[in-house]
């Protein structure tokens, strides 16, 4: 299977294990790789949008002299929107209307370690 058909099977598995609304893994410059979330006709603006805000964040946490940012975390009515980047290459995002903070961040820690390896082979 392709690099990206690998991606769409881990993040199809989480999303059914955890009611996970939406799933997105995006590459660092916004480009969509996989993903599974209510509305597809969105997508591409929605993987540019989380690219940037993580981007912007590196550059808020450098200009602080900190590392670069790790995640990011928007909430909304009970809604949690989690972006995380997966190394040099990639982000993730993870929207759930039923899971807390914490919980959402195990999964997109373990979604993370899986679709790392996967990436590994595209090198």
């Amino acid at each position: 299977m392709s690099v990206a058909g690998d991606i769409k099977s881990i993040i199809s598995e989480i999303r059914k294990a955890h009611k996970i609304d939406t799933c997105m893994v995006v590459s660092r410059n916004g480009i969509p790789i996989a993903w599974e979330m209510p509305n597809d006709s969105q997508v591409e603006t929605l993987a540019t949008l989380c690219a940037t805000i993580l981007g912007a964040a590196d550059v808020v946490y450098g200009g602080m002299g900190k590392p670069k940012t790790h995640s990011v975390t928007m909430r909304s009515n009970g809604d949690i929107v989690l972006i995380t980047g997966l190394g040099t290459k990639a982000l993730i995002v993870f929207g759930s209307s039923i899971m807390d903070e914490e919980s959402l961040g195990k999964v997109a820690s373990d979604a993370s370690t899986k679709i790392e390896e996967v990436l590994k082979r595209e090198t």
